[in-house]
């Protein structure tokens, strides 16, 4: 365990020392979202850097960076700390760059500085860009309930027009008229006939079969009207449905995701998601949020390798917003198009900043100055400064959502606005 370094620039300014100077502080780091923590740079580049060295050039003090050999903010492994966190209660380092979680897993070895980030939980995964053939398409322009309510209304129609036939042929046997129709017809040949026209004129087709009378016309008439409205809504919603690109999404919430097959989970190696997620399977197995756990794709995967996996693999990443934000402006800066798509989840919000040993000498200063900074907006703006590109890979396509199936109130409106009632149909039959 190393003495408390007290900060003392031997130029009197602040500066970035390439390696360990006397009277500089030690500052541990690791990669994270390259828009943060970015170690492929030199020198480092990110806005939370950006953030630390504004903090350092107002205090004047100098650093070092020393990179973790692990590359992780590290958990606890079998009573002691790995990664960053376990340099800082060695004291190896005098803080961590971070950002690193504020939670109380880290509490007992950490102090935290003031909250520089507020983060959201975002699902992150390969965006679907291909057509998926349906071959239930010519089913989707109505709703289950509006099929129920078609078929029911060509029965009804059926059985109506059959009873017609039968009055029809009976009046004209008891007055001795004939039917014109060459032999006798038994009944139920008859009755069939009104299921046969009523098929006919709801499928558009020619029927000889129509009952006789007033009243038969006048049935002809409305579900003449009916059979139209039905085949001109059901022309109308298929022909918007294959015109849109249909791309099916493989969740779009918690739920939805807990309950496919097809996509397993991962996160970043040495965040807390892992004791987290393994907790809340354990406290409450039944819930949505602890129904993740059993979902993991073997061991979290480190930052460097998160992309690809979730690029060649049906894996999906659970990670902090500005993370999600950042992996698709990087992916969008190299290749030119958007790759990745993110969906929000339920677990809880959380604050990022920076970590201390506990009792460290540097608290009380850091901390001050990390509020003055907070207070002029500076994080906000620098994030948006290395985010930019990203704005056009968050927006959520429309080809991304089908097309919505009519339900009953639908044809209620329609009816009304043709003002459909017994004046009408008179004058139809006329």
């Amino acid at each position: 365990m190393r003495p408390w370094t007290i900060p003392h620039s031997p130029t009197g300014e602040s500066f970035e020392a390439p390696s360990d100077t006397p009277g500089c502080i030690s500052v541990a780091v690791f990669p994270t979202a390259p828009a943060l923590v970015n170690l492929d740079t030199k020198p480092y580049s990110g806005a939370h850097v950006e953030v630390f060295r504004i903090i350092m050039h107002a205090l004047k003090w100098c650093y070092y960076f020393v990179t973790v050999p692990d590359l992780s903010v590290g958990l606890e492994v079998n009573g002691s700390y790995n990664g960053a966190t376990g340099m800082v209660q060695r004291r190896e380092v005098d803080m961590m760059l971070g950002p690193v979680v504020v939670h109380f897993f880290r509490m007992e070895v950490l102090d935290y500085a003031p909250a520089v980030l507020k983060i959201d939980n975002y699902f992150l995964y390969r965006r679907i860009t291909s057509i998926q053939p349906d071959i239930l398409i010519l089913t989707k322009p109505f709703m289950f309930e509006v099929w129920v309510c078609v078929l029911l209304s060509v029965l009804i129609v059926g059985v109506a027009a059959g009873l017609l036939g039968l009055a029809v042929s009976r009046f004209l046997a008891r007055d001795g008229h004939t039917t014109g129709l060459r032999g006798s017809l038994s009944k139920t040949e008859i009755g069939s006939r009104g299921f046969v026209w009523a098929l006919q004129i709801f499928l558009s087709q020619d029927s000889k079969h129509s009952p006789g009378w007033k009243a038969g016309r006048t049935l002809g008439a409305f579900w003449l009207f009916v059979s139209f409205m039905i085949g001109a809504m059901y022309k109308c919603n298929l022909s918007a449905i294959l015109i849109n690109d249909k791309v099916k999404l493989p969740f779009s919430n918690d739920e939805e995701f807990v309950s496919q097959k097809d996509y397993k989970l991962t996160w970043i190696a040495g965040m807390i998601y892992t004791p987290y997620l393994e907790g809340l399977a354990k406290t409450e197995p039944n819930n949505v949020l602890g129904k993740l756990w059993a979902l993991r794709d073997g061991n979290p995967t480190p930052t460097a390798e998160l992309v690809d996996k979730i690029l060649k693999k049906r894996v999906t990443a659970v990670v902090p917003s500005l993370w999600s934000e950042s992996f698709m402006a990087d992916d969008f800066s190299k290749h030119g198009d958007c790759h990745l798509v993110s969906v929000k989840s339920n677990l809880v919000y959380s604050y990022m900043t920076f970590g201390y040993p506990k009792n460290s000498p540097l608290k009380n200063a850091m901390d001050f100055m990390t509020l003055r900074v907070i207070e002029t907006g500076l994080p906000d703006y620098l994030q948006k400064k290395y985010l930019w590109n990203s704005t056009w890979c968050t927006k959520t396509d429309n080809n991304f959502s089908e097309s919505r199936a009519l339900t009953v109130k639908d044809f209620l409106g329609i009816f009304l606005v043709y003002g459909i009632d017994p004046k009408n149909i008179a004058n139809i039959v006329r």
